[in-house]
């Protein structure tokens, strides 16, 4: 972290080819997550819809609309509820066809319960 006039600011380094919105501007929300390999994952609310994308992903941006973050956020919940990392697939959520470890899968949850309140 760097001071600069009492403020603080946290410098990122991302690796690949994020997308231009994952280095952020001061007027949105971005929420970071680094994951015990290094590897990063990075969501914002844009045009009503979240955005998340991953190195895992190779950057890739996943889009839901509100609908599918609240059914999306149900599922994670329910699946670390369940204590389990093996997704259930549902062809209409996006992110159940990715395998997220259970730091991420917390994350993704309390991104999309933000999220949410800010769509709703």
């Amino acid at each position: 972290m760097h001071k600069d006039n009492n403020r603080k600011q946290l410098i990122i380094n991302l690796e690949g080819n994020p997308p231009s919105w994952a280095y952020g501007e001061k007027s949105r929300n971005i929420w970071y997550y680094e994951n015990s390999l290094a590897e990063h994952w990075i969501a914002t609310v844009e045009d009503n819809k979240i955005k998340i994308t991953g190195l895992d992903i190779d950057w890739r941006v996943i889009e839901l609309d509100l609908e599918m973050a609240k059914k999306e956020k149900e599922r994670l919940r329910s699946q670390v509820e369940a204590d389990s990392v093996l997704p259930t697939v549902d062809k209409n959520l996006p992110l159940s066809q990715v395998i997220f470890n259970k730091g991420e899968m917390y994350w993704l949850i309390g991104v999309l319960e933000n999220a949410i309140i800010k769509l709703d």
